[in-house]
């Protein structure tokens, strides 16, 4: 299995996420379906023109959502809530974050993570997270299914 480990700060502490096994990922792609990752995904990529010449500037880029900003980030989850329950989301994010196989340090994330880190001004943090999981385990998907496309 070629599952790859990817690194990211976020709020000053350095995450890793590997990649999921493909029967993980298969049923964590449904989850992100039912959810509208479509439409949460198709904003995230509008973002790229945006921000291209900042990345292709940054010689230390490593990834395109280290320039995504709040108010983009809030738009594309706010594409979540949009047609689900908002108590549903929320847990699905929680859920989503919590089956990835994520360190913080050297220390596996884990359910009193989420508190600890991402309360009060670091809230948005979580969604960062998210963003980096999706990343991390469906940006080549997504780029495949582009090309495809055509």
């Amino acid at each position: 299995m070629s599952c790859k480990i990817e690194k990211k700060t976020i709020l000053g502490k350095e995450y890793s996420c590997q990649q999921w096994s493909a029967v993980v990922g298969i049923k964590m792609l449904g989850k992100l379906t039912e959810y509208g990752a479509g439409t949460f995904f198709h904003l995230l990529d509008s973002l790229k023109g945006d921000l291209k010449d900042a990345v292709k500037n940054d010689a230390n880029a490593e990834d395109i959502t280290d320039y995504l900003d709040v108010e983009k980030i809030v738009k594309a989850v706010d594409t979540l809530f949009s047609s689900h329950n908002s108590e549903e989301v929320i847990q699905f994010i929680i859920d989503f974050i919590l089956e990835a196989e994520l360190q913080i340090g050297k220390e596996k994330f884990q359910y009193n993570h989420i508190d600890e880190n991402f309360s009060g001004d670091n809230l948005m943090g979580i969604y960062h997270l998210f963003v980096f999981v999706v990343s991390t385990n469906y940006k080549n998907f997504f780029k495949g299914l582009q090309l495809s496309q055509g």
